[in-house]
């Protein structure tokens, strides 16, 4: 079993590539993307993913760097993938986003939504901005790019979606009114 601590850095997850019960060809020709896949558990997904012989589309917003690092260690696992920049909040943007990867690297098969967002305001200094900021990103940018790859799922009768959350959107904490409640809808959603 492995647990993962709320607050941690990208070296602790280095428990998530090295377990010793993987499968290397599990998704041996399967493409996948995962969002926020340039850093921490985004980055330890995609490393996972192609250990497991998936080809990998690590999208990220803004740390181009960050996601040009995990594709090299996705092929220095003997892995391949691409990177591709979008904000997952944007609907034109995730349409772009899913059309470069099924060109580059074919039909999406796996989908990891862990593109997220956290502003850390008391709730009585929270602005309509920030709030608006966090449901987009962390609940609408999951429905956008689900709703966008789905389709080619079911009309290719195979597709697996992991869709990322929080403890935070079951038990809220001090300061993240606006991330929880983002959390709970993704909860909600994926049930």
């Amino acid at each position: 079993m492995i647990s993962i601590n709320s607050f941690f850095n990208t070296t602790d997850l280095h428990i998530m590539t090295t377990a010793t019960n993987f499968n290397p060809q599990r998704f041996q020709n399967r493409v996948a993307l995962v969002t926020g896949g340039s850093r921490g558990i985004g980055r330890a997904c995609c490393l996972k993913l192609a250990q497991e012989g998936a080809r990998v589309a690590v999208s990220y917003r803004n740390g181009k760097s960050d996601a040009e690092e995990t594709l090299r260690q996705i092929e220095a696992l003997g892995g391949s993938g691409m990177i591709v920049q979008s904000d997952v909040s944007v609907e034109a943007e995730v349409d772009r986003m899913v059309g470069e990867v099924e060109a580059q690297l074919g039909d999406i098969e796996l989908l990891v939504n862990n593109s997220g967002t956290f502003i850390y305001q008391p709730h009585d200094e929270l602005d309509l901005a920030a709030w608006q900021q966090m449901l987009n990103v962390n609940l609408t940018g999951t429905f956008l790019v689900t709703w966008r790859v789905k389709p080619g799922m079911l009309k290719r009768q195979f597709g697996r979606i992991v869709n990322l959350s929080s403890l935070s959107g079951l038990q809220p904490r001090p300061k993240s009114i606006a991330y929880a409640v983002s959390k709970a809808g993704v909860i909600s959603f994926t049930q």
